[in-house]
Parts: structure tokens; sequence; C-alpha cells
């Protein structure tokens, strides 16, 4: 892979990527979800908070790859774009 420097490139990039990804989804979802928690136990959760939290959860979902299928005569692949 080291000799196809564009590729090796490519999955760094997608590297990175996924791991931005992983975290603003990650904490999010988890701050949405202590607010939803609370919610449900009876509390009085910050909803203005809550609006904070999904802006980061939203954030996450540009960095998620499309796939698309690629045929030609006899060749057949896959994509992905970020």
């Amino acid at each position: 892979m080291k000799e196809n420097t564009k590729a090796l490139a490519l999955i760094q990039s997608a590297k990175t990527n996924q791991t931005w990804a992983m975290l603003l989804g990650t904490a999010g979802g988890a701050l949405v979800g202590f607010s939803i928690g609370t919610a449900i136990g009876g509390g009085n959760p910050e909803w203005a908070v809550d609006l904070y939290n999904e802006g980061i959860t939203s954030t996450s979902y540009q960095f998620q790859p499309t796939f698309n299928l690629n045929i030609n005569d006899t060749n057949l692949g896959i994509s992905m774009n970020f």
C-alpha cells in the first residue's frame, strides 16, 4: 500500500474522519441520552443544553462515508467518498 501514495493518503484521511465522527457522535449521543434519562427519571433537564448536544451529534454525520458501485466491462469496484 505504501507504494500507492494517493491511496495511502485517502486511507489516512478516512481514518481521521472516522475518529472525529466517532468522538462527536458518542459525546453528543451520550449527552442527549443523559437529558432524556433525566426527563424520564422525573428531573428537570436543561433542554437548551440538549439542543447544543444535538448539534454536536449532527456534525458527526458529515464525516460518514458514502459508497458507490462502479461497474465496467469486466471490472467491479466500490468507491467510498467522504
